[in-house]
């Protein structure tokens, strides 16, 4: 098997992925013939890839063929050489062979058996030796060496064994001499590159059933359907996991579910390697265990790479991994190095691992929660912090970050489940494996994504396939009925459903799916999911539905039509109602190209028989006729404005039923017409040139046929031409190339046949006469014979054979070509010869081809060569690279002093001072290249005098593309005069008229130059700003005002400093405000919006609330002006630099006034205008909005929602808003010691305030949860009537159940100190207040109600990393009545809650930021009523008279705060 290898991988697999690398490179595969070619090759491939199996082998195959080839162990190499490396005399011997050689080519591969071992040091060393060894023929020494894709590699690889500079010689006179001549030559570009990067790629399904036949799978093509099946991919495309694929299907004939297929390829990739001695003996149980917590660890640190070796501290190695000494810390050294040497990670730079694969990640983060969880080491409030957030209204959101992992833990634990299915139902149809859940657990996600997302319109819902079909494996009919008998809105949930259907293949859904599918009020894609679950039940209703789309009968739509033609042929939809479906599909607009396009692919690749082909092929001919018509703008067949483009479709089927063999009647004609009506879309080149080759394959007989066919579609073209133009049209833009071997025959009987019309027989007369020679009698006499019987014909025979006589004239010019070409041989030999010597001269000769006579000279025969070979681009530019190659390094020196010295003997004149503008001396580019050669050294400057630095101005103003680097160096070193030359340029330029249009060169090579170049030009172009360009502004409009204003406003806005953007903002606002609604407004606006978004913004807002909504009217055109391409480079990120309630109304008033049923539709290539970049704007505003962060931006999204302007998009703004809310608050990145702490046995200590938040509601959960136990403290608790006796008691459980998150303490927090509160410090240093309050003493609910504000927000919550805090009120006594203070009603201890908990919200948005406030009343009250005691009955009364009196109390208390707050 020839494994294929992929060029230039250079981002795969880097530390920050973790990622197959299968498809990561740059398109271009080669094999090993190819890569051999390179002098040095670096393998980039992980374990398992079969790396040491190919490189073995491609050794061991050069060696049998007498090559100089050997495979060798790096870390072997590092130890005792090349040589003691090699075992066996045959080796040893041809390593001596090569070594006493001048010429062999040698081959290395180098690999490593343990590439951990080698850390960054080591391979380095490693390869020292290896240049060691090779010293002196290195040059002839293919080296392939096997290593991991970080830049240490390569820059070690490239550093080390670098492939050596031949010795100047001869060769190197040639190539100078031939690019002298040519220029650079294709054969330069196509030569192997001598370093090449490659990655193994993974095996192609060819290759997989290939490699499974080899290891004893009998039926293979089986065991492959059945991976594409069950979406098996990533376990089979390394050999190593195809091994363990192909040993599962062995044993048990099947794939199974993806939750057994990550278990058992976890258990066999967590075994020991074969032939591997370990450090120390690690049982499988307890390789589990590290893994595991290595995983959890990875996914809660975001540390993608785990330390393996001191190579990981080395610089430029990554980010900083996992430290797996920290985290098992009850593993000895020894057993983590054998760990991390296990199969299940795979190389994550120097001295690092990884996991081989996401999903193993994944699976094995949750396996620990789970364990952890179990074991009791971890609570499930804790697991549920872990994957959920918090949100700053109370709400708990899924972490997008750990949403894999919440699937699988919701598979392993019923609790955990229930949470996600609470929280999120989606993540257990997106995530995880659906088909490993019990049935009633998927009938319950099902339902309640169902419920979740059935009710409203689109808002972006998909399954993905592959989960789709993992989903459908249970029987979830009954779950799809219920769902749509109760009415489901949203089309999305429908379609989803009805593809369920489809895979699920749920016969009890028929009738559903049949009536979605005749139901005329449902949306087109619905439909034809109906259909689709229809055709997969195998109903037999779906015919007849066909068939009434294929008539096109009244409530089908062609969108319909297009997808049933294209997935439903050939099984389900006849040849006829296919092409009747395609008849009836209109082509809307260009884009629909790739219909047709698609459906031509379709005929090419589907499964059917050929003379199901042959018989569809007549309908499609036909329709193809009738579409195509002449089109006269490009003088061609094409398929007729407004109707499906059939020649696509019919190219495709042609080009199908040729490949098979096809000789049907009309194959011919539809071949030929589909060429003819090809046209010239990129889309169809390809199969338009596989037409022609495959017709020119027909055999011989076929050929008159095709001759007759495209002259029908030529005659239609030239109907009225001469034959002369008409066999143009054949000879050379046909589909066939004639020949008089081949069609020679046909030719000549039809040209005999009499009968034949006189106007075919020209035409087939001339056709000879071209492909015969008509000065060879032999071949005229056949041709004189055919026309014997038309005098005519036979005229015109000899009037074509004298006309291809060459005439006097004809051979005198031949015979000047003749010379011509002769002279121009013998005086390209001359130039070769003065090349050759001028080489010859400068190689051997430097100071004299460099003499004070002749340096001019050698200098501008240099600059030629160096321009032919930048092919013009960059006109002359020195290069040292080229020079040194071509000669030697001491010349080199030489030629860059002359040329150092050359640039000072001219004075360039500026453009302003030339008469003909845009012209310059070419010797002038010749002196610019000196400049770039002195300017190598960095400190070139500190030499150059005033004069010097004038003159070297001078010539930067010769550099064609932008002002040169080093231009930047002088400004910093004579900055007076780089300003005094180009500000004089600038002010003349800008002087000028302009004529038909207006624009600087320099100017714009200012702007995209370097800011050293600008900063001294700053105060000139302020100047002129203020002075000449303030004019312009207050004058009348016109382009070139504009254009002036622009390009040096531009440049400010690049380069300015923060003052000069300070003045030019204060100068936009004044201007965009006295523009008011003219021109200048679309040029100051911009300016404005990207110097201060805020201000821009209110002024925009501020015009566009009174401008009228026009198509194309001035607010349609003020908004395009911040977006036209030229307007918004480098502007600032509107969703950091505006509000979002800035955003919010920005997107209002562009929907407003940019309606999208208003937007343009185009054709055909474009240049955007002013609706059309209003258009992006709308895009892009909204975008900004969407992307906008924090809790005004969440606010901001739902009421875009609701607003009646995007009712279209309500849900799908609300779904967006919802997603970013979730990523917003999943920002916590666990530290190592956290996660250290985690597996001793403690909880993550909270990282974000919304953590603490997050851990604070669930402890105040866990403590009301625990007032419901027997043994609690809740009677004792109850009678407390002092909160600073109630506190310690509380916080005590509350350090109880701290378990190592943080620590509770009390303290007085006001002056006087009689105030307490209880406060939680987490080792992150985040704290929370808890402001406890005893609901029984005589508060009334207003006191309560400010307490939140008075005291929580403002005394405790003032620290910035204090900004969670709770008010804790206790209620013992159940007849306990609070007062609202608004509405004056009576509250029980719930509709306390209720209040408190409004109140906590708002003071939370008064406080915004990062702000939690929250209150909670806890629950003392008695579980049950007492039970009656007669002899206790004065006790009870007492009790009862005593609870009334603080009712009483209480309500006289509300009453006379309520009086006091209405002034009575």
């Amino acid at each position: 098997m020839e494994r294929r290898f992929g060029v230039n991988a250079s981002e795969a697999a880097s530390e920050a992925s973790i990622e197959s690398r299968g498809n990561v490179y740059l398109g271009q595969t080669i094999e090993w013939s190819t890569l051999l070619q390179s002098l040095r090759v670096l393998l980039v491939a992980e374990a398992g890839a079969g790396k040491t199996y190919e490189c073995e082998a491609q050794a061991d195959d050069l060696f049998k063929r007498g090559e100089a080839a050997f495979f060798l162990r790096l870390e072997t190499v590092a130890a005792t050489g090349i040589r003691s490396s090699l075992t066996g005399e045959q080796f040893k011997k041809r390593f001596d062979d090569w070594r006493a050689s001048s010429s062999q080519i040698g081959y290395f591969f180098f690999d490593s058996i343990d590439e951990l071992q080698l850390v960054h040091g080591d391979f380095r060393n490693a390869l020292k030796r290896v240049h060691e060894d090779l010293e002196g023929a290195l040059g002839r020494a293919t080296v392939v060496v096997t290593s991991r894709p970080v830049d240490i590699d390569r820059r070690a690889f490239a550093d080390v064994l670098p492939v050596p500079k031949v010795a100047i010689d001869e060769g190197h006179g040639e190539s100078f001499v031939r690019t002298a001549l040519e220029g650079p030559t294709d054969d330069d570009k196509d030569r192997s590159p001598p370093f090449r990067e490659v990655t193994l790629l993974p095996f192609s399904d060819d290759e997989i059933a290939e490699f499974a036949r080899g290891q004893g799978v009998k039926n293979p093509e089986k065991l492959l359907e059945e991976i594409r099946a069950r979406h098996a991919e990533d376990f089979a495309r390394r050999p190593q996991d195809l091994i363990e694929l192909c040993d599962s299907w062995r044993d048990h004939g099947k794939i199974r579910s993806h939750y057994e297929q990550l278990k058992s390829h976890i258990k066999a990739r967590l075994r020991a390697r074969p032939k591997r001695k370990e450090p120390a003996e690690l049982t499988l149980d307890r390789a589990r265990t590290g893994v595991q917590r290595l995983a959890l660890a990875a996914i809660l640190s975001r540390r993608l790479t785990i330390r393996h070796s001191a190579g990981a501290d080395v610089e430029g190695s990554g980010d900083a991994p996992l430290v797996p000494d920290d985290l098992l810390s009850d593993f000895t050294s020894s057993e983590i190095e054998t760990l991390l040497q296990r199969p299940i990670f795979a190389e994550g730079g120097y001295g690092r691992v990884r996991f081989h694969h996401r999903s193993v990640l994944e699976f094995l983060a949750a396996t620990e929660i789970d364990y952890l969880i179990g074991s009791g080491a971890l609570a499930v409030s804790a697991a549920k912090r872990m994957l959920f957030s918090l949100s700053d209204t109370h709400v708990l959101l899924p972490k997008p970050s750990m949403r894999p992992v919440a699937a699988w833990v919701a598979k392993m634990r019923q609790e955990l489940f229930d949470a996600v299915l609470k929280v999120e139902p989606s993540t257990l149809l997106l995530y995880g494996d659906p088909e490993s859940l019990s049935q009633d657990q998927c009938a319950q996600a099902l339902g309640a994504y169902v419920k979740r997302h059935g009710a409203g319109q689109w808002r972006g819902l998909e399954l993905p396939s592959l989960q789709l079909e993992r989903l459908a494996r249970q029987p979830l009919h009954q779950v799809i009925l219920e769902a749509w008998s109760a009415g489901i809105e949203n089309p999305e949930v429908r379609q989803i459903l009805l593809q369920l259907i489809a895979v699920g293949r749920y016969k009890q859904c028929a009738d559903l799916a049949v009536s979605v599918a005749e139901n005329k009020a449902c949306e087109d894609r619905e439909r034809f999911e109906a259909l689709e679950a229809l055709v997969e039940l195998d109903d037999y209703r779906v015919d007849a539905l066909i068939e009434a789309l294929a008539s096109s009968q009244l409530g089908w739509g062609h969108r319909i039509g297009r997808w049933v033609a294209q997935n439903f042929y050939p099984k389900n939809v006849t040849d006829d109602q296919f092409v009747r479906l395609l008849t009836a599909i209109p082509r809307a607009s260009r884009r629909d190209d790739f219909f047709p396009s698609g459906m031509a692919a379709m005929l090419e690749r589907v499964s059917v028989s050929r003379e199901r082909l042959e018989s569809l092929l007549p309908g499609v001919l036909a329709l193809t006729r009738s579409s195509v018509v002449v089109d006269k703008d490009v003088d061609s067949l094409n398929d007729r404005k407004g109707r499906l483009q059939a020649s696509y479709i019919l190219r495709g089927l042609s080009v199908r039923l040729l490949q098979d063999g096809s000789r049907a009647p009309d194959l011919i004609d539809a071949a030929v017409l589909g060429f003819r009506a090809a046209g010239y879309s990129s889309l169809d080149n390809d199969r338009k040139r596989k037409l022609v080759e495959l017709i020119g394959e027909l055999p011989v007989q076929e050929r008159r046929a095709v001759f007759e066919s495209d002259l029908a579609c030529v005659a239609r073209l030239e109907s009225r031409r001469s034959a002369q133009m008409v066999l143009a049209r054949l000879m050379f833009q046909g589909p066939l190339q004639y020949s008089m071997e081949k069609d020679g025959p046909w030719v000549l009987r039809d040209l005999a046949n009499a009968g034949t019309d006189k106007a075919r027989r020209s035409l087939l007369l001339r056709m000879t006469t071209y492909l015969a020679r008509t000065d060879v009698p032999a071949e005229m006499q056949p041709v004189r014979e055919a026309v014997k019987d038309s005098p005519a014909l036979t005229a015109e025979l000899e009037e074509l054979i004298k006309a291809n006589v060459p005439t006097r004239q004809m051979r005198e010019a031949q015979e000047q070509e003749r010379k011509r070409s002769e002279r121009h041989a013998l005086k390209q030999a001359g130039y070769r010869a003065e090349w050759t010597a001028f080489w010859k001269e400068l190689a051997e000769r430097p100071a004299l081809a460099l003499a004070p006579g002749r340096v001019k000279g050698t200098l501008w025969k240099l600059s030629t060569v160096l321009s032919k070979r930048s092919r013009g681009r960059d006109r002359v530019r020195w290069d040292r690279e080229f020079i040194e190659k071509s000669f030697t390094g001491p010349v080199t020196e030489a030629v860059r002093r002359s040329l150092m010295a050359y640039w000072r003997d001219m004075k360039p004149t500026l453009p302003s001072e030339r008469k003909e503008k845009n012209t310059y001396l070419v010797v002038w580019t010749y002196g610019l290249m000196g400049l770039y050669a002195e300017a190598e050294d960095p400190r070139w400057t500190r030499s150059i005098s005033a004069a010097e630095a004038d003159l070297a101005v001078r010539y930067a103003l010769v550099e064609l593309n932008g002002l040169p680097d080093w231009l930047a160096a002088l400004a910093d070193a004579h900055g007076q005069v780089v300003e005094q030359v180009l500000g004089s340029e600038i002010e003349s330029e800008l002087k000028g008229k302009g004529g038909g249009g207006w624009h600087s060169m320099l100017l714009q090579s200012l702007r995209y130059g370097r800011i050293e170049i600008a900063r001294v030009l700053e105060r000139r172009l302020v100047l002129w700003l203020r002075g000449p360009g303030r004019k312009l502004m207050h004058g009348r409009h016109s382009p070139v005002a504009e254009a002036k204003l622009d390009q040096v406003v531009r440049v400010l806005l690049v380069h300015g400093t923060p003052e000069t953007k300070l003045w030019l903002m204060e100068l936009a606002t004044r201007e965009v405000i006295a523009a008011k609604q003219g021109p200048f407004l679309f040029f100051w606006l911009p300016v404005l919006m990207r110097l201060n978004p805020g201000r821009g913004a209110a002024l925009l807002l501020r015009a566009l609330s009174v401008l009228p909504v026009e198509r194309r009217g001035v607010a349609v055109t003020a908004i395009g002006s911040l977006f036209s391409e030229r307007r918004a480079e480098g502007g600032p990120k509107w969703s950091a630099a505006l509000a979002p309630e800035t955003l919010l109304r920005l997107n209002q008033e562009i929907n407003r006034h940019v309606v999208p049923a208003a937007d343009e539709q185009h054709e055909d290539a474009y240049s955007p205008g002013p609706r059309d970049n209003a258009e992006t704007g709308r895009r892009l505003v909204f975008d900004a909005l969407i992307q906008a962060t924090g809790a005004q931006a969440y606010q901001a999204k739902l009421a875009l929602s609701t607003d009646p302007l995007f009712a279209h998009a309500r849900d799908r703004i609300a779904a967006l808003a919802h997603e970013r809310l979730a990523e917003e608050t999943d920002a916590s990145v666990i530290s190592m010691e956290e996660l250290a702490r985690l597996f001793r046995g403690n909880e993550l200590a909270p990282m974000t305030t919304t953590d603490m938040a997050h851990l604070l509601s669930d402890r105040l959960d866990d403590l009301q949860d625990l007032m419901g136990i027997d043994a609690s403290p809740k009677a004792a608790w109850a009678k407390v009537t002092d909160e600073n006796t109630l506190r310690p008691a509380i916080a005590h459980q509350l350090d109880m159940m701290s378990k190592g998150a943080y620590t509770v303490d009390q303290e007085g927090v006001t002056v006087d100190g009689k105030e307490t509160d209880i406060r939680f410090r987490a080792l992150s240093r985040y704290q929370a207040t808890i402001e406890l309050k005893i609901g029984e003493k005589p508060r009334t609910a207003t006191e309560l109600r400010d307490t939140i504000e008075t005291q929580l927000v403002k005394k405790y919550m003032y620290a910035r990393n204090a900004k969670t805090g709770c008010l804790l009120v206790t209620v013992a006594d159940p007849e306990k009545r609070w007062y609202h203070p608004d509405t004056g009603q009576p509250m029980d201890r719930h509709q306390l809650q209720d209040m408190l908990t409004e109140a906590a919200q708002l003071a939370q948005q008064r406080a915004g930021g990062e702000a939690r406030v929250m209150a909670r009343v806890l629950d003392l009250t008695p579980r049950l009523p007492k039970e009656h005691r007669p002899a206790k009955g004065s006790k009870q009364t007492a009790k009862a008279k005593a609870s009334a009196k603080t009712v009483k109390g209480s309500r006289a208390a509300s009453k006379a705060a309520r009086s006091g707050k209405s002034g009575k």
